[in-house]
């Protein structure tokens, strides 16, 4: 059977601003209705990754389809090099090889099979059996057992995805240049792989199920992911910058202390176009600070969601990524870091509820 599937999806910000505790935005750039569709939230574009039992895939499938092509709504330039969708394995699952395309591909390919076109579809790969890669843990003493947590995941296909582990170098350098005396807590920096094989998540729990040492003494964390990135829209003026930063949002516990800190630390640093967000229906948000979160250890996790961010391409987009958009949020980054550590595990684990297995310095480790 021929044929090719056109997927669509419109996201705006409104998405967020139910859970929006606060939005640094003081030139007004963002409304509930500011468009937010991205490549990075194409995950939207496999129903059967949500449960759906009418997505695109399994109805190729029950309809006998060998493969599949799916356009995407997206332009060529943007569609290029698109690791999508990169939660699981769709194609595996359903036993059926998946190429991605552009919205202007897909018609063309839908028109020639109308008119009786053939194609075949081969899909070359290198595999790598058999081989691993390492989580990497650092540990910096503090004048307690009580433990911050910094973490992110190593592993992706850009420049946005993944440069976590730059903020968690510099980090690592300022405040190892502290008198241990300035250190109330104990630091521990975790950079985790698999993040593209166990789908969002997946990285941060093995690191949790791995050390339950470190759970039990863990009354805070933060993670950083996809830093410094400008916006790129595609729309009718084609792939291109808008001259903004892309919008970034720090999702928090719903701890009101954790809540408060992230917001003095925006405020202070002047991150604009960034929002504070408590857990969507609360208990889950984007990045792999959530398990962090689910485990009990309040957690504020920085994210930001540019269409190259699940894109690979010669330069790694890094034309897309600003050094001093990165450096403030490092900053920032280093503020909270700090107020963390000075705050009381009371004021901090106020409010928090586990609902996964592990059990954090907040419910008695």
């Amino acid at each position: 059977r021929r044929g090719v599937i056109s997927r669509g999806f419109l996201m705006t910000m409104g998405l967020f601003y139910a859970s929006a505790s606060y939005i640094h935005d003081p030139d007004n750039t963002i409304t509930p209705l500011t468009d937010y569709t991205r490549m990075s939230l194409s995950f939207l574009l496999a129903p059967q990754l949500l449960g759906d039992p009418v997505g695109s895939l399994p109805l190729a499938k029950q309809r006998g389809a060998g493969a599949a092509v799916i356009a995407l709504p997206a332009s060529a330039d943007n569609a290029a090099g698109q690791y999508t969708p990169f939660m699981g394995h769709p194609g595996s699952s359903y036993d059926v090889p998946t190429l991605f395309v552009d919205r202007d591909t897909g018609a063309m390919l839908k028109a020639r099979i109308a008119n009786g076109a053939q194609a075949r579809l081969r899909l070359v790969v290198d595999e790598h059996k058999g081989e691993s890669t390492d989580d990497i843990i650092a540990t910096l003493p503090g004048m307690s057992d009580e433990v911050v947590v910094i973490n992110t995941h190593s592993d992706g296909p850009s420049a946005s995805e993944e440069n976590g582990g730059i903020a968690l170098m510099a980090l690592a350098q300022y405040f190892s240049a502290l008198p241990k005396s300035c250190r109330q807590r104990t630091l521990v920096f975790v950079m985790t792989p698999g993040h593209f094989h166990g789908g969002i998540g997946g990285d941060t729990d093995r690191f949790l199920d791995h050390h339950p040492e470190i759970v039990a003494r863990a009354v805070a964390s933060l993670t950083p992911e996809h830093l410094g990135q400008m916006e790129w829209l595609d729309d009718a003026q084609g792939f291109h910058a808008s001259g903004m930063v892309e919008p970034s949002i720090f999702f928090g516990s719903n701890a009101p202390a954790v809540q408060a800190l992230l917001v003095n630390a925006v405020r202070a640093e002047d991150l604009r176009r960034t929002m504070v967000a408590r857990p969507i229906a609360g208990a889950i948000y984007f990045g792999v600070g959530s398990p962090m979160n689910s485990a009990g250890i309040p957690n504020g996790g920085y994210i930001t969601g540019p269409h190259s961010m699940l894109s690979w391409a010669d330069n790694q987009h890094l034309d897309k990524t600003d050094a001093q958009r990165m450096a403030a949020e490092v900053r920032t980054f280093a503020r909270i870091v700090t107020a963390f550590d000075g705050a009381s595990k009371d004021l901090l684990c106020l409010g928090m509820t586990p609902s996964g297995s592990h059990t954090s310095a907040c419910f008695g480790g």
